[in-house]
């Protein structure tokens, strides 16, 4: 009631009256309530990346403890190779930025990143989580507790929610083309990972079997794409005559 007066008073001021002071109020008030709740969003957001933040350093301590207490009886050539892992630096990550950066475009460079830091894999889903924003941040932030320590799930949940289906990763890779300013080197390096998409947004692994099976139903699916057009286009009596 204050909020709504305080408006009034600066209405008045304005010399505003009657039925123009009620609206300019009413609107204001209604103003500062929905930057109130943007605000309390963007609080509740921050304590939720804290959060996941504290887990990851929780689980990677725990980790780093696991990794030095099976590793005591090493040789002494071991602990040194550790140790000078330990001490080589990487550069930071930056965080997943909503609307600039192409979250599979992200995603492949987190995880040559965790190669090269040779991180265990149980870190990567936490690792991830904390660097992840916006949309990308709500997904990981709603998902239960054991899939969120869940790199592969994690990823899954990530790529359906911005749409990066099988379909679409199966549609780059046939109409990719070589971009303005691209070399051939990284053309070639970029084919690879979106058959690799294809393939895990597929639910299949990159051995031979699921590969041909990959190919056969891609191959089934265009045929009966290529069916229904001529069928649409000449009738259903030309379909016998059909040959791809």
């Amino acid at each position: 009631m204050e909020r709504y007066e305080k408006f009034v008073q600066i209405g008045k001021d304005l010399g505003l009256n009657g039925k123009e002071l009620t609206d300019f109020a009413n609107d204001k008030e209604e103003k500062e309530r929905e930057l109130e709740k943007i605000q309390r969003d963007e609080r509740h957001k921050e304590r939720e990346h804290e959060k996941i933040l504290k887990e990851q350093d929780v689980l990677i301590s725990e980790n780093r403890a696991k990794e030095q207490t099976s590793s005591a009886g090493s040789d002494g050539n071991q602990n040194c190779l550790s140790n000078h892992r330990t001490k080589v630096k990487l550069p930071k990550l930056q965080v997943f930025s909503e609307g600039k950066d192409d979250l599979d475009a992200y995603i492949r460079r987190f995880e040559r990143f965790a190669k090269t830091a040779e991180w265990p894999d149980v870190e990567w889903a936490v690792s991830l989580g904390a660097l992840l924003s916006g949309k990308a941040l709500d997904v990981y932030s709603r998902l239960p507790k054991a899939d969120a320590d869940d790199y592969k799930k994690v990823k899954s949940a990530l790529l359906q929610r911005y749409d990066l289906t099988e379909d679409v990763f199966r549609n780059k890779l046939r109409n990719s083309k070589l971009e303005p300013g691209e070399t051939f080197t990284q053309f070639g390096e970029r084919l690879p990972g979106y058959r690799k998409r294809w393939v895990e947004t597929a639910g299949l692994k990159e051995n031979f079997e699921d590969l041909a099976d990959l190919i056969l139903r891609d191959h089934a699916r265009y045929y009966l794409f290529v069916v229904k057009i001529v069928q649409f286009l000449f009738g259903k009596d030309k379909q016998s005559h059909l040959v791809i």
